[in-house]
């Protein structure tokens, strides 16, 4: 798939009926469940980590614990870390997810540093953070990147975007790989997020 800027020439929101939306469990056959089990000889101890399906070896992890974090850094693969998850209270700050890939060698990138990927700069209206997903898109086409968010709707916005423009994904099945469910059915729960994948899918099927 040619490559495309992330800055489509789309408007308004995707309709998803809910029917056509599989439930939590189920898989794609395109997207085998190895595809989610990965760092094979630690899983158990990386439980959170999950494969992005590019083939790049990316990875994103949701609430991931220090322990957790220095286990997959450890097994070498992952050269670069995307933290969107800002401290975690009583768990992981943002000091310590930095201290540790300092001790595995491995590049931080904040999320600062993805146009200020947050809810008061960086978002367009009816675009969401595209400016953000773009920025994303770059490391992770580099690939061997772990992107580490506290619930995975931020990570959700920018990897599904990037699934979409780079891997020819269909919003359904972006949609889908974030366990977005929840927010086809309540659209205004997570809808700055929501808005970032259905705009450029909107694009994607427009060209």
């Amino acid at each position: 798939m040619a490559e495309t800027s992330l800055d489509v020439a789309a408007a308004g929101m995707a309709t998803i009926p809910v029917e056509d939306v599989p439930v939590r469990t189920t898989r794609l056959k395109t997207e085998p469940s190895k595809s989610v089990k990965i760092l094979p000889h630690v899983i158990g101890v990386v439980r959170p980590i999950r494969s992005i399906p590019d083939g790049l070896n990316n990875f994103r992890a949701n609430g991931i614990s220090p322990e957790e974090l220095h286990a997959a850094l450890a097994m070498g693969t992952i050269k670069k870390v995307l933290n969107l998850s800002g401290d975690i209270p009583g768990k992981m700050t943002m000091a310590d997810v930095h201290a540790i890939c300092i001790e595995h060698q491995v590049e931080y990138v904040t999320s600062g540093q993805l146009d200020r990927f947050d809810a008061l700069s960086g978002y367009q209206e009816g675009k969401g953070y595209l400016r953000s997903a773009a920025a994303a898109a770059r490391h992770l086409l580099g690939g061997n990147v772990l992107v580490v968010d506290r619930s995975g709707n931020r990570a959700g916005a920018l990897i599904g975007a990037y699934l979409i423009v780079h891997h020819g994904f269909s919003l359904e099945r972006a949609v889908r790989h974030n366990n977005w469910e929840r927010f086809v059915v309540q659209p205004r729960k997570g809808y700055k997020y929501l808005e970032t994948v259905t705009f450029v899918g909107q694009g994607a099927l427009s060209r």
